[in-house]
């Protein structure tokens, strides 16, 4: 609990300065909230697009209606709003004098301190991971340069939030691949390189028509997700058509992503201190 900070050049200590190191995982005291709209929303290469009017290159079909897909406010605007509000500066100096009891947080205690105590966030305060999506547009968007909490959320790079649930973004290809030992490999890899221009409905007809070399359970399984009808839910963005799979419950999310802003809420506080 008790820990001596030891200033540079000769070695001397301070008073012990007491860190209350299980206060420091703690959650802050602030309400809840969502960093994902209620709306339909797409975050994708650190940008959040949501269905607009006009259609383009980029759209959404949902129930026989194509929708364009236009860029909404970026993440780091919307956290900036948040992390600026009277409730978690309040939140944050409450957290500090927890961890910090007895000091006096008016003034600077000194880059030792602050190491210290950092140190110990980044080892408390560890968030789960998932393996990082990797990239697989045609290059038409460019990676955003937010720096968003929600932009270091490996795992959540593409994803599509709707009706309280999450769905990752598997590229027309990727969804392919996953039946791969079903089909002929000849045809699995022409069916590949199909997937680079056609259209799911393209690429369907091709299957069902040719259903001596793949599975015919398969081939149903595939349509059903990839192109029934023109009630199909179809979304194409970056030039690659992508197909939604169910990943987790928005609230699973939201508590990653509560996580792993509290814990920059958490370095944050710490800056004024050194």
């Amino acid at each position: 609990m008790g820990k001596r900070v030891v200033e540079g050049g000769p070695i001397r200590f301070k008073e012990d300065l007491p860190i209350a190191t299980s206060e420091i995982p703690k959650p802050l005291a602030l309400a809840p909230f969502t960093i994902l709209p209620d709306r339909l929303t797409v975050w994708y290469k650190g940008r959040f697009y949501e269905l607009g009017g006009a259609t383009g290159k980029s759209f959404a079909r949902v129930w026989r209606r194509e929708y364009g897909l236009h860029e909404a406010e970026a993440a780091g605007a919307r956290e900036a709003r948040l992390f600026k509000s009277p409730d978690v500066v309040r939140a944050q100096a409450e957290w500090l004098q927890r961890v910090l009891p007895g000091a006096d947080l008016s003034k600077r205690l000194g880059a030792q301190v602050v190491a210290v105590v950092k140190e110990k966030v980044e080892e408390l305060c560890v968030v789960p991971g998932r393996p990082p999506q990797r990239d697989v547009g045609r290059g038409t968007t460019r990676r955003s340069a937010d720096t968003s909490v929600l932009g270091e959320m490996h795992g959540y790079e593409r994803i599509l939030h709707l009706d309280g649930k999450i769905y990752e973004l598997l590229s027309l290809a990727e969804y392919l691949a996953k039946f791969e030992k079903a089909m002929e490999p000849a045809f699995f890899k022409s069916l590949l390189k199909e997937c680079e221009s056609a259209t799911p409905e393209a690429v369907c007809r091709r299957m069902g028509d040719s259903l001596d070399r793949l599975e015919k359970k398969t081939y149903g399984v595939i349509k059903g997700k990839v192109h029934y009808d023109d009630r199909t839910f179809e979304l194409r963005l970056d030039g690659v058509y992508f197909i939604p799979e169910y990943s987790c419950a928005a609230a699973e999310f939201q508590s990653v992503y509560r996580a792993m802003m509290e814990k920059r809420l958490k370095v944050d506080a710490l800056k004024d201190l050194s």
